[in-house]
């Protein structure tokens, strides 16, 4: 069977800005991980992380729009597929991941690449609208990328009972 996960998210940014948060290695180092990466087809890939290394094979690129690479983490005897999709949305972008092909996973591995997808791409909003660089690492826990990145969640207010 193919299990597949999909995430679509709307960034208020250009395609064009989101393309290259996607392809340029140095935007790609910010908030995916530090990449050897070129959006050519036929490029061999690798990812590093300071436990991780993924390697693939860039399979498709379509002009500004779609990109898809393998994806092999090596813990899976075939790489999974990854496909982002580009679309103009009103006055920003709707990019669209398909992570599929995974070889009968454990549960644990869909919900595990889910969260860590939709942790990156979080990570990209904030790089996409910091002017200052900030470092996503898939192995740092996502609060603290965000507070460097500027986000901050509301203070609480104190519960008072006044009689």
């Amino acid at each position: 069977m193919n299990h597949h996960l999909n995430l679509e998210v709307f960034y208020p940014d250009s395609m064009e800005r989101v393309w290259q948060a996607l392809t340029d290695p140095s935007f790609l180092s910010r908030w995916l991980m530090p990449a050897d990466f070129e959006p050519t087809v036929g490029y061999r890939y690798s990812f590093q992380t300071l436990a991780h290394k993924i390697t693939g094979e860039v399979l498709e690129c379509d002009g500004k729009s779609r990109l898809v690479y393998t994806w092999d983490d090596g813990e899976s005897d075939e790489p999974s597929l990854v496909s982002w999709s580009l679309r103009p949305d009103g006055d920003g972008t709707r990019l669209t991941l398909e992570h599929s092909e995974f070889a009968a996973p454990e549960p644990y591995v869909l919900i595990e690449a889910h969260m860590n997808w939709s942790q990156a791409s979080v990570a990209l909003a904030a790089v996409l609208r910091m002017p200052v660089p900030i470092v996503y690492c898939a192995d740092e826990p996502v609060i603290p990328i965000l507070e460097r990145a500027g986000f901050r969640q509301p203070e609480k207010e104190e519960a008072s009972c006044q009689a």
